[in-house]
């Protein structure tokens, strides 16, 4: 009986221990996307074209942009940014198959995310990445936010009153 007692033991009180192994490690923020590093300078990214609508300044789409997001099928791409640098992207995307395709692709890159309401994501000190999905019309995107610890340097009102406010 006393043989039986001590793996017991063993397996009760080593974690507490040694609890590291048992806790998984948050993988890093993409530090780009799509190839382009966050930061980048809209002068140095080729095929840019501004999006025509009024509502949309700073916002930029690549020409011949490859629509695929891993298996999934998606609409568009666009890309923000803030003083001509890349500050955060967005992914348009239709139907329940491909959100099922994204989420699965972004958690073997960056483990579960969270759940809150309609939107899934992870989040990192200077940067976001969220999917939210709306079941009523089928649209879904892809959030990319880079949040540069010199953010206070690119004057982004957006970006200031949210830091502030934290």
């Amino acid at each position: 009986m006393k043989l039986g007692l001590v793996p017991l033991l063993f397996c009760l009180v080593f974690p507490l221990l040694n609890p590291a192994p048992l806790q998984a490690e948050q993988a890093a923020p993409p530090g780009e996307f799509r190839g382009l590093a966050w930061a980048t300078e809209l002068r140095n990214i080729p095929d840019m074209v501004p999006v025509p609508a009024r509502n949309c300044k700073d916002t930029y789409f690549r020409k011949n942009e490859e629509l695929t997001f891993g298996k999934a099928e998606i609409e568009s791409v666009a890309y923000y940014f803030a003083d001509d640098k890349l500050y955060g992207a967005g992914v348009a995307f239709k139907g329940e198959t491909n959100l099922f395709m994204i989420k699965d692709s972004l958690i073997q890159l960056y483990g579960p995310g969270r759940q809150a309401g309609t939107k899934y994501g992870w989040m990192w000190k200077g940067f976001s990445l969220v999917v939210d999905y709306d079941g009523e019309t089928g649209l879904g995107s892809v959030n990319y936010r880079y949040e540069p610890p010199s953010a206070k340097s690119w004057k982004r009102p957006d970006i200031l009153e949210e830091q502030e406010g934290e």
